[in-house]
């Protein structure tokens, strides 16, 4: 929920001021992010010191490969690693098999608090740059890296615990929790999850996080996808009505006389609805006043479609009805763009 309202705050100064200073601006300012993220990824790692590998402490009977998830030197010496650069340095999708490694102390307290507070701040910034970046991923590394600190804190709360407590289990955890905060996806997420582990067993924990992650963030904002569509004025029919219209009646907002089109109309009459402000009309059997029953919608398009392709016909005369439409013809002009000046035309 902070990362969407950061998020958010950021996307709407993009839109409001940032577009008002040119085309160079969106590349100026990505190119702004670029050098500082090479900074932070490249000088972070040189504050901590370089750890023996053979110091790391691997649960026993696990199936991991140290090819995949065992550390890599980088400027250490042979044999030693340093934590900031197994994570900075390294593709999003091997630090998340570092993160999901089962290792007891591959990374301490200090390498995953820089590692989140700085990686969490260049995507929060970055989401919503011009360029072309999915937040998938990046969401899930910084979940992994969280559920990892809460591991280490468990771990160090009751250190006599046999077998100990492995702290990439909560690193999974954390990485759905994140994912599941930010796009409210549940079901589906828990799915992924739990066929990216092949293991049934952490279906309980991982779905506890995922729902109460949905809840905590339903509490202060919406997703980030109906964030960006309510941002870009894209039309969204949510699940449920907003709570600004718990207290609003009907007739509030209907309209008393509405502007109808009868089964069998006139061409002036039909004319005469289209130059309302309404976009769609109901349609209503020919008979008047109140014996008039609803049987349909129609749309001004439509309605434009069938006058300009001329698709009526007087019921008195003996020439044929037009043909009917081909669908494939109503869809390509249902695909342009049609006023009633252009009809008339």
């Amino acid at each position: 929920a902070l990362f969407v309202r950061l998020n958010m705050r950021l996307c709407l100064w993009r839109r409001n001021e940032l577009s008002k200073r040119g085309r160079w601006a969106g590349i100026v300012e990505l190119i702004g992010i670029a050098v500082v993220s090479a900074v932070f990824n490249f000088w972070l790692p040189m504050a901590l010191p370089c750890r023996d590998v053979s110091g790391i402490v691997a649960l026993p009977e696990v199936c991991d490969s140290p090819r995949e998830t065992g550390p890599e030197s980088y400027f250490c010496q042979e044999g030693q690693f340093n934590e900031l650069a197994n994570l900075f340095f390294v593709p999003p999708d091997r630090a998340i098999k570092s993160l999901f490694s089962r290792t007891l102390n591959m990374f301490g307290w200090s390498s995953l608090t820089g590692f989140l507070v700085v990686y969490y701040v260049l995507v929060t910034v970055t989401a919503g740059a011009k360029v072309a970046a999915g937040l998938f991923v990046p969401m899930m590394l910084i979940g992994a890296t969280y559920g990892r600190m809460i591991g280490h804190a468990i771990a160090s709360i009751f250190p006599g615990i046999e077998p100990p407590i492995d702290p990439s289990i909560y690193s999974l955890v954390g990485a759905a929790a994140m994912m599941a905060g930010f796009s409210r996806t549940t079901i589906s997420l828990a799915v992924i999850i739990i066929e990216l582990t092949a293991n049934t067993q952490f279906l309980l924990p991982i779905m506890a996080a995922v729902m109460c992650a949905k809840w905590v963030g339903d509490a202060f904002s919406k997703s980030i996808y109906e964030e960006l569509m309510e941002l870009a004025s894209i039309t969204f029919l949510e699940h449920h009505p907003p709570k600004s219209t718990n207290n609003i009646e009907v007739h509030e907002i209907m309209q008393k006389d509405p502007v109808t089109v009868c089964q069998v109309d006139s061409i002036e009459h039909i004319l005469s609805a289209l130059s309302s402000e309404h976009n769609g009309f109901p349609v209503v059997t020919s008979a008047e006043g109140f014996e008039q029953t609803f049987v349909g919608m129609i749309t001004a398009k439509q309605l434009l479609i069938l006058l300009k392709q001329k698709c009526w016909h007087d019921p008195q005369s003996r020439s044929p009805a037009p043909p009917v439409m081909d669908y494939l013809q109503y869809i390509a002009l249902l695909n342009q763009k049609w006023t009633l000046d252009s009809v008339r035309s």
